[in-house]
């Protein structure tokens, strides 16, 4: 799998299939995201690369391991997290491979916001809505 950030400053290769992929409801996934879940694909670092000038925020994640967020000190997007475990949480948003990444599990969900479970369920327009 590949992918990148937003305006291209910063790349990442994986060279296996995720483990598995997850939703993650949790604060700091929040906050990270900017939404009310972060995706994330979920592979070992030792496979994981990545590429160009990214910068790292050491966080403690709500679990008390450490997490290594890196992201694009450019644009802000998040490319991943490398995790205390070994593992690196691969940001789903940041692919350009189109790999089956549909999540099949679901943490932290005590933190999800409450309308989460219902929003696939609303309306939705494949672009923008149409102009009234």
């Amino acid at each position: 799998m590949r992918g990148k950030c937003l305006c291209g400053e910063v790349g990442f290769e994986c060279d296996v299939a995720p483990v598995v992929t997850v939703a993650c409801h949790c604060t700091h996934c929040q906050k990270t995201s900017g939404g009310a879940f972060s995706v994330n694909a979920i592979v070992p670092g030792a496979a994981f690369r990545l590429t160009g000038g990214y910068a790292v925020y050491a966080d403690q994640g709500e679990s008390g391991g450490s997490v290594e967020r890196c992201f694009c000190p450019k644009c802000g997007s998040p490319l991943a997290s490398r995790l205390g475990s070994g593992m690196v949480a691969v940001k789903v948003g940041a692919l350009e491979t189109d790999e089956d990444v549909t999540p099949t599990l679901q943490l932290w969900t005590r933190s999800a916001r409450p309308w989460s479970k219902t929003l696939l369920a609303a309306p939705g327009f494949e672009t923008n809505p149409p102009s009234a």
